[in-house]
């Protein structure tokens, strides 16, 4: 893509009025997870392996078994130390207080989210998952049964039989990226310096054999405070992004409202039966290559079309079956707006910070401007993106990166 370095003063006119056009659009600041999830792999074999699927049933049928009990009671979903209360109904079928816990975790989280959705809890089932969590614990060397003993080696805790247990030494592979965060936590971890919740999720298996997924809840600013890569803003220019199934398209204006520079990030389109985690690596490594372009082009904020909004509209697109080819629902499905949630703690990592703007009419409003800009439409939404960013700047002055 071609660098747009010098405006002609009606471009910036232009931009001027379309400014003022865009402010009329919300946004929003994004609310950053206090935990990050980080993961490695894992094989089992013979009797490890059937003890782990011994677990994750055990866990699953407890699991299934309080949200009946919830069903039939009527829980109130204020009540007081509802955790606490969960974790003592659930440990009858599954006799271990920490797994009780991660069981009542799951539960409570199920009734926080059909009272905020305004769903009817008489309609959630469990999906189609294997899986057993403990909580995080700082004074048990960071959890009690799912513990990290060194930067590839867990100790978990599992039912040998319905009420006896073992610990269990299992090697790990952590994934690209992460294995510094995994020597850093297991010794702040065993130091009882730091507290991370603690999940198997069981992927595949027969009767002697499972791979396994371990999943590990960190504090956000432990995360963050290992993986900086830069510390300081190198300007205050605005990114506007435009996610789409094959690209990542950027514009990066300064406050004077001038092109500073553009580019798309290209990757193949999702192919069916593709894995989630390669079409996952592929899409990290392109959100960190736009990241660094950013940064290197003075950007301190990125705004990004709302997440939260872009989920509703993916689902009305479908339903209203407007298809303009045969792939059209698949195409819409595998939509990459699920890595806009991703953003906000990534652009911590070069100290930006994120804004999400409304959808609605970025795309018509992008291949406008785009067209009397001489950008693809594309491009264009970017560019309003980042007008709409910019429009509402100061509602996330005091957001802190």
């Amino acid at each position: 893509m071609e660098l747009i370095s010098q405006r002609k003063l009606k471009d910036i006119l232009l931009l001027s009025r379309e400014l003022k056009l865009q402010s009329s659009y919300s946004c929003q600041k994004p609310e950053i997870p206090k935990y990050v999830v980080i993961k490695a792999r894992f094989k089992a074999r013979n009797d490890v392996a059937r003890y782990i699927l011994r677990t994750a049933v055990m866990f699953k049928e407890a699991t299934r078994n309080l949200l009946e009990f919830v069903k039939k009671n009527d829980i109130d979903v204020k009540k007081k130390r509802l955790r606490e209360y969960l974790a003592s109904i659930s440990y009858k079928w599954i006799p271990n207080r920490k797994y009780a816990v991660g069981v009542g975790l799951i539960a409570e989280e199920i009734l926080k989210s059909c009272r905020n959705l305004h769903i009817s809890l008489g309609d959630v089932e469990l999906g189609n998952w294997m899986m057993f969590q403990s909580p995080a614990s700082k004074w048990d060397y960071g959890n009690r049964n799912i513990r990290l003993i060194s930067k590839d080696a867990v100790r978990i805790l599992l039912f040998t039989n319905e009420n006896k247990t073992e610990r269990f030494d299992i090697k790990i592979k952590p994934n690209k990226g992460v294995m510094n965060l995994f020597e850093k936590l297991s010794e702040l971890g065993l130091k009882r310096k730091i507290g991370y919740l603690g999940r198997v999720v069981v992927k595949e298996f027969t009767s002697s054999f499972c791979y396994c997924e371990l999943q590990l809840g960190v504090p956000t600013d432990f995360y963050i405070a290992q993986k900086r890569k830069h510390n300081n803003q190198r300007g205050d220019n605005v990114a506007g992004v435009d996610i789409n199934t094959d690209r990542f398209d950027c514009v990066i204006i300064s406050r004077n409202l001038e092109i500073i520079n553009i580019k798309s990030f290209r990757f193949p389109a999702k192919p069916r039966g593709e894995k989630k985690e390669r079409r996952r690596t592929i899409l990290m490594q392109k959100l960190h290559e736009l990241l660094e372009f950013c940064y290197e082009n003075g950007v301190s904020v990125i705004a990004t079309e709302n997440p939260n909004l872009l989920g509703v509209m993916r689902a009305r697109w479908i339903k209203a079956g407007k298809r303009v080819n045969k792939n059209y629902n698949y195409k819409v499905s595998t939509f990459n707006h699920k890595i806009l949630y991703d953003l906000p703690i990534h652009a911590m990592e070069y100290g930006m910070k994120v804004v999400w703007v409304n959808p609605k009419n970025t795309s018509k409003d992008g291949e406008r401007l785009g067209k009397e800009l001489g950008l693809d439409k594309h491009m264009g939404s970017a560019l309003t993106i980042a007008l709409r960013g910019l429009a509402n700047i100061n509602k996330i002055n005091n957001y802190q990166a």
